[in-house]
């Protein structure tokens, strides 16, 4: 008992001393006092003659003989707590403290501790975010970039793993960036609906403490027969489970207080970091608290709702896919960033009640003189739709200047087949792309494009598109550098890298 609880190396009154640094070995004062009074023998005040107090100390006697200048009652409370929590050899009966050369619950938990593996620890931890985090847009731990979904029409949130916060900074930021800006070996498209939940690292061991007693405990729990534990050592083990799943929880809500977010600056992909530091959060739910963060700090990160003429601000087009307007917000980090696609179909439905638009399908749009118009009597403009009624894949929706009633006998009416409608990521490629009105079919295409590096990723999706029906195209490069570079670079950083993955280099030339 006293080399476990007073004089060992490891002795827990030592380390509780530590603990308390404020104070003069604290601990060690009020421990030996609740020795002193352990070993019985003191006569009662009242009773009859010859009647002994039993074994140990009241929390009034063992204030009166503790208290000093140096150590006050405060004091004295919180590390009478502590000593019961943690000592292996005291007891409490709910009137009195003493130590016995019996162990208590305390011996048999951390014997029990002993045998939890790492693992088991972290898989107690991840159970913990799964229940916390279920029915969310949440991914737990993703290990590499594909784990993260891509082309989810909803703003997503990935937990990343405890390991992440023990790399270097630029480990870390190398590693966010490539989350947030790729999907395995492909460009992410929808980068703009994509966020990452840094750990705490200040909250990761109290919370690892808290899981591996906890697992203690109801081991414990399961043997108590076998252990033949008595009923103080089972209140006593009630006691510590209520004490470790209030640590537990306020670790876990604390776990994770900052998210990254993608931004672009001067060309470059970015950090964009937002933390909850000092706001006052009243969600007690890890992803609640961090979408309250994003939506309603000072200068809101994402949105619940959108205005049908915030929306027409970053569409432009007077003719355009309800399913292409999606994809600008989700994949455009000059959109806003919405919670889901729900919000920008609410704000279609909404344009179409105030008349700022119409909506009507692909099949309705007719081409007259190279113009893109509609027939008045197909489109629904002025009226109530539900958002559950607007299809994603076949609504379109139509400025009022381009709602007309078209000659049905004219013999200009381009026919359905040649009808073709560009999105505006697909119009920043600055192509000029001329149709034929008859009903033979495109075999080949030629462009000739300049792009920034903005600009390219913004038009992924429009090589996507060509590959669906290609499958392989050729490209003619040709970049231009100001201060010039060195051949070593130009194999490294963009040759190697090519033919690595597959890509043919037919033709070079150095100037």
């Amino acid at each position: 008992m006293l080399e476990a609880d007073f004089i060992g190396a490891n002795a827990t009154v030592k380390k509780l001393d530590k603990i308390f640094s404020d104070a003069k070995s604290p601990a060690t004062k009020v421990a030996t006092a609740i020795l002193m009074f352990s070993f019985g023998g003191l006569p009662k005040k009242e009773g009859k003659e010859g009647e002994n107090l039993p074994p140990g100390v009241t929390e009034h006697d063992l204030m009166f003989a503790s208290i000093s200048p140096s150590l006050d009652s405060t004091m004295i409370k919180a590390v009478l707590k502590e000593i019961l929590a943690r000592c292996l050899y005291v007891h409490y009966d709910g009137a009195r403290y003493a130590f016995k050369s019996t162990p208590n619950i305390n011996k048999l938990l951390e014997d029990e501790v002993d045998n939890i593996s790492d693992t088991e620890i972290k898989n107690e931890i991840k159970s913990l975010l799964e229940s916390e985090l279920g029915g969310k847009s949440a991914i737990i731990w993703p290990n590499q970039s594909r784990d993260i979904p891509d082309k989810e029409p909803t703003f997503q949130i990935a937990y990343l793993p405890f390991d992440f916060v023990y790399k270097t900074q630029s480990e870390q930021e190398k590693l966010g960036i490539e989350f947030l800006t790729q999907y395995g070996d492909r460009p992410r498209s929808y980068r703009n609906g994509i966020g990452l939940a840094i750990p705490d690292k200040d909250q990761i061991e109290p919370l690892r403490r808290s899981a591996k007693y906890l697992i203690a405990i109801e081991r414990l729990k399961n043997k108590k027969r076998s252990l033949n534990l008595t009923e103080e050592q089972i209140e006593q083990l009630k006691e510590r489970e209520k004490t470790e799943i209030a640590s537990r929880d306020s670790a876990l809500r604390g776990l994770y207080n900052k998210v990254w977010l993608l931004k672009i600056e001067n060309g470059n992909p970015i950090i964009d970091a937002v933390e909850i530091g000092g706001r006052a959060i009243q969600s007690t739910n890890i992803h609640d608290r961090l979408m309250n963060l994003l939506m309603r700090t000072t200068t809101p990160k994402v949105f619940d709702s959108l205005t049908p003429k915030k929306l027409l601000d970053y569409i432009k087009d007077e003719t355009i896919g309800v399913e292409t307007i999606i994809e600008i917000f989700f994949s455009s980090l000059d959109s806003p960033k919405v919670v889901s696609k729900n919000v920008i179909i609410e704000a279609i439905s909404k344009g179409i009640k105030d008349g700022l638009f119409g909506l009507t399908t692909k099949d309705y749009i007719q081409g007259v003189r190279d113009v893109s118009l509609i027939p008045q009597k197909n489109v629904i403009i002025r009226q109530e739709v539900p958002i559950d009624e607007i299809d994603v894949e076949s609504s379109y929706i139509v400025s009022s200047k381009k709602i007309k009633t078209i000659d049905e006998k004219s013999d200009i009416t381009i026919p359905l087949s040649s009808q073709t409608i560009s999105s505006p990521i697909e119009k920043e490629k600055e192509a000029h792309i001329s149709y034929c009105a008859s009903e033979s079919k495109i075999t080949n295409v030629s462009y000739e494009l300049k792009l920034t590096r903005a600009q390219l990723y913004k038009c992924f999706k429009a090589f996507e598109n060509l590959f669906e029906k290609s499958k392989k195209i050729s490209l003619k490069l040709e970049a231009n550098f100001s201060e010039g570079v060195d051949h070593n670079w130009i194999r490294n950083a963009f040759e190697e890298p090519l033919e690595e993955n597959g890509v043919d280099i037919v033709n070079k030339d150095y100037k």
